[in-house]
């Protein structure tokens, strides 16, 4: 058994060495790459394209009024799930 804990072993500090050449590998890229950027005068957006904001949401929103029921004067916007009095019926009639 001791030669599977030794093999074990090798396998764990052969992962350890792997693990720390290939940090350092990157390291050396980023470097690489920076100089890179600063020799050429680009920017963030040169490289990647602008960065614009996150868009706003739109959740909660009240928007106009699409349709009415003639009935009970009740309305509805097009959106969501159709109330009773709509569904199934031709929508042209309802619209305001």
């Amino acid at each position: 058994m001791s030669s599977l804990d030794e093999l074990i072993a090798q396998r764990d500090a052969l992962e350890k060495k792997i693990a720390d050449m290939q940090r350092k590998k990157k390291a050396d890229v980023i470097i690489q790459v920076k100089a890179l950027i600063s020799q050429n005068g680009l920017t963030q957006g040169d490289l990647f394209g602008s960065i614009s904001k996150a868009r706003k949401s739109t959740a909660g929103n009240t928007v106009p009024a699409k349709y009415k029921d003639p009935e009970s004067d009740a309305m509805w916007s097009g959106r969501g799930k159709a109330p009773a009095w709509i569904v199934g019926k031709d929508r042209t009639k309802f619209l305001i």
